[in-house]
């Protein structure tokens, strides 16, 4: 146990530095770099406990309060990567409830040198504390695998991690396995779930040094989109005059393809391409492509970033202080060149001014 609160902190710590160096974060904007702190102060006081006030029954019983917050934090982060609305302040009640009630226990307990306050503790708080991860946890699982599609490595990795944890609490129930084993897995969750968060940041980091060997093709925008979309739009009359595809056909393709892709807001995925949604729509290929040629006058790349734009001016208005860089990518581009060329395209200017104004207005 000793190794693995050395492990964890040590983790934790410097995630932290890591990714404030990474660029500036607003701690009330981003949940998982609350998180990574919760943990660090979590380790810190579990440690204290073990080796300077060396109280083993403390360190056993009492149960730190920061697990109150664990579970909306992981899913208000994950809500803002999927476009939702963020958790409001209801849901941390418990944690400063439960943060009052800790330090208070703590303090009594370490003065009167008397265990009846911790009785109470460990009698209530830890059975609250439990079930309230154990909800926050099972509803991210739950509604992880139902949506398929994760927008990003770290949604990818919380799915299993969320079943894990779960299956822990349920074993813990049960009383099967030793409570210190128990509570090691779930010190390895949570020190799992910030590697994660951190292999996100560093994701961003490792693609805005792509985006700045991109320069060149900044200047010339028209040239990447004829890159990106090679002569589909310029022949379209040519290459489709002998389709067979009726412009009913066409329309109901496309009325398929659009109801999908907002209800299911697949344009989030940075992989997402002309045969996933094809699959997804089950029309071949070659029909969606010319469906959307036909009717839209758009190429399945327009048609798809147009889709993430709107989503970015949405969260842009939604939070104007936001990182442009993390919200290119959450809204599924992965290069800088084609989010700056189709947000101009689409709005007439680019992401920095229109995100000024956005501020203006707010100011």
């Amino acid at each position: 146990m000793q190794t693995l609160l050395a492990i964890g902190l040590f983790q934790t710590v410097l995630s932290i530095f890591l990714i404030f160096d990474l660029g500036r974060i607003k701690i009330n904007r981003s949940p998982m770099m609350l998180m990574l702190i919760f943990l660090a102060f979590h380790f810190t006081i579990k440690s204290c406990l073990l080796f300077i006030v060396k109280d083993e029954y403390m360190f056993q019983y009492f149960s730190t309060c920061f697990n109150f917050a664990y579970g909306p934090l992981v899913l208000d982060f994950l809500y803002i990567q999927y476009g939702k609305k963020r958790l409001t302040k209801m849901h941390f009640i418990p944690l400063f409830i439960g943060f009052a009630v800790y330090l208070y226990v703590g303090v009594m307990t370490l003065i009167y040198k008397e265990i009846i306050f911790l009785e109470y503790y460990k009698k209530y708080i830890p059975l609250l504390m439990v079930l309230s991860t154990a909800c926050y946890f099972g509803y991210i699982f739950v509604w992880l695998v139902t949506k398929r599609k994760f927008p990003n490595s770290f949604a990818r990795w919380i799915a299993p991690i969320s079943g894990l944890l779960i299956t822990i609490f349920i074993i813990a129930l049960f009383d099967i396995i030793p409570q210190e084993y128990l509570r090691a897995s779930v010190y390895i969750l949570y020190i799992l779930i910030g590697f994660q968060y951190l292999r996100y940041e560093l994701e961003v980091k490792e693609k805005v040094m792509q985006w700045n060997s991109e320069k060149n093709a900044l200047l010339q925008p028209d040239l990447l989109i004829e890159q990106e979309e090679p002569k589909e739009i310029s022949t379209i009359s040519k290459k489709y005059e002998r389709s067979s595809l009726s412009e009913k056909k066409c329309m109901e393709n496309v009325t398929k393809v659009k109801r999908l892709v907002e209800k299911e807001r697949l344009y989030l995925d940075q992989d997402f391409s002309l045969s996933d949604l094809a699959q997804k729509a089950d029309i071949p290929k070659h029909h969606l492509s010319e469906s959307l040629n036909l009717h839209l006058q758009k190429s399945f790349y327009q048609f798809i970033n147009e889709y993430r734009i709107q989503e970015a001016i949405r969260l842009i208005e939604e939070d104007p202080s936001r990182k442009l860089l993390h919200l290119a990518f959450d809204c599924g581009f992965n290069t800088k060149a084609t989010f700056n060329t189709y947000f101009k395209k689409v709005t007439g200017n680019t992401p920095s001014h229109f995100k000024a104004e956005i501020r203006g207005r707010v100011i």
